[in-house]
């Protein structure tokens, strides 16, 4: 009795499993979830991560205006980028999203990851926003 009871938990559980992975979103997700606001000050995180787990950045984004965020300082031999992608906010011309960065730690290291918003061929002088994550990953 205890086996076919245990057999049926199994089965829902997979069943249920199945169902989510059917109705949703097949992107991955972060193991943690960072969120970055083109309209916010500057900020700063502090992320520490195990090998094999990850960090999402969700950015308010348009790049429709001609301001982007330019990634830099990922130490790659430390930490693999998973998903860069951008979700309009409608479908609208010009609409604004949200960018999603994935990346997951695979060696132990630390490192400063910076994301500039700005117009890539002039950052120097059109950066309205910067943002640096201090990974480290162990």
């Amino acid at each position: 009795m205890k086996y076919i009871a245990c057999l049926a938990s199994i089965a829902v559980i997979f069943i249920s499993m199945a169902a989510a992975y059917a109705s949703g979103d097949k992107r991955p997700c972060g193991d943690q979830v960072i969120e970055v606001g083109a309209q916010s000050p500057q900020e700063t995180a502090l992320v520490a991560l195990s090998k094999g787990e990850t960090v999402e950045f969700k950015i308010e984004s348009n790049p429709s205006t001609g301001y982007t965020w330019i990634i830099s300082g990922v130490d790659e031999s430390v930490l693999e980028p998973v998903l860069d992608d951008f979700t309009p906010n409608s479908d609208a011309i010009g609409a604004g999203g949200t960018r999603t960065l994935i990346y997951r730690g695979i060696a132990a290291g630390s490192m400063e990851l910076t994301l500039t918003h700005c117009r890539p061929w002039d950052c120097e002088n059109t950066t309205l926003k910067k943002f640096t994550a201090d990974i480290k990953v162990h």
